[in-house]
C-alpha cells in the first residue's frame, strides 16, 4: 500500500452449501498504536451473501511498515467492536505493508520490508489466523444419516492438544460433544450425526489456541 493512495480489497465468504447473509466489519491500525479506535480505522462495514469489494483510502500520514488489519464476519448480526465475541462467524488478522507514510519504525523492524511491498492497486496481505485451527474439508456435506452416520472433518491445528469437537444448533444448544487428540498440522476426525434431524447445524472445534466453526447441513 502507498500512503495517500486508494487500494482495493475483496472479502469473500466461504460456504459449504447454502449461502447466508454475512455481516462484515474491517479495520486497519493506521498509526500502529495497538488499537482500532482512532478516526478512519474502520475501513469497511456492510453485508451480503457474496464477495464484498472494498476501496480503502490509505491516509497520507499512515505509519510506514507493517500494520495490523482485522476482518470480522458474522452471521445474522453486524459485528460489534474489534474485540467483540460471537459464535456464528469468524475474525482474522492480517499484516499489510504501507510505503511512504510519515512514521517510521525502528531499524530492523517491519519497515525494512517496505521495498518488498507490492506497488499495485490491490493490497498485499499475509494471513495470520487468530484461530488455532483451519478447516480443510468437511464431508459429506450436505449429509443424509440414512446413507452416512458420520461426517469426516479434516483440519489443521497450530498445536498438539486435546480439543473439543461439538455440534450445535443455531440457537446455541450443544447436541453432541467429544474430545479429540489433535496433532500439530493435519488432522482427521469423525462426528456421529446419526441422531440429528434434518436441518442446518454448526460444527465447532475448541482448544486452548482458539476455536473454529463450520456449517453442516443434514438432509
Amino acid at each position: 500500500m502507498q500512503a495517500g493512495s486508494n487500494v482495493t480489497l475483496t472479502l469473500t465468504p466461504g460456504f459449504a452449501g447454502q449461502a447466508y447473509t454475512e455481516y462484515w466489519k474491517a479495520y486497519i491500525d493506521w498509526n500502529r498504536d495497538g488499537d482500532f479506535d482512532d478516526a478512519g480505522e474502520v475501513i469497511f462495514q456492510g453485508n451480503g451473501t457474496s464477495a464484498q469489494t472494498v476501496t480503502v483510502a490509505v491516509p497520507v500520514n499512515a505509519a510506514s511498515g507493517a500494520l495490523r488489519m482485522r476482518v470480522a464476519m458474522r452471521w445474522d448480526l453486524s459485528p460489534g467492536g474489534p474485540c467483540c465475541i460471537f459464535y456464528y462467524g469468524e475474525v482474522e488478522d492480517y499484516t499489510v505493508y504501507v510505503q511512504g507514510g510519515n512514521i517510521r519504525v525502528a531499524p530492523g523492524a517491519a519497515a525494512a520490508n517496505d521495498d518488498q511491498a507490492q506497488q499495485s492497486s490491490v493490497a498485499t496481505v499475509e494471513t495470520t489466523p487468530t484461530s488455532g485451527f483451519e478447516f480443510t474439508a468437511t464431508y459429506p456435506n450436505p449429509v443424509s444419516p440414512v446413507v452416512n452416520s458420520k461426517v469426516n472433518l479434516e483440519f489443521r491445528s497450530g498445536a498438539g492438544e486435546t480439543i473439543t469437537i461439538r455440534v450445535m444448533d443455531f440457537s446455541g444448544h450443544v447436541l453432541t460433544s467429544t474430545l479429540f487428540e489433535a496433532q500439530i498440522g493435519g488432522n482427521r476426525a469423525s462426528v456421529d450425526i446419526s441422531r440429528l434431524a434434518a436441518g442446518t447445524y454448526l460444527i465447532e472445534l475448541i482448544g486452548t489456541t482458539g476455536r473454529r466453526t463450520e456449517k453442516l447441513i443434514v438432509q
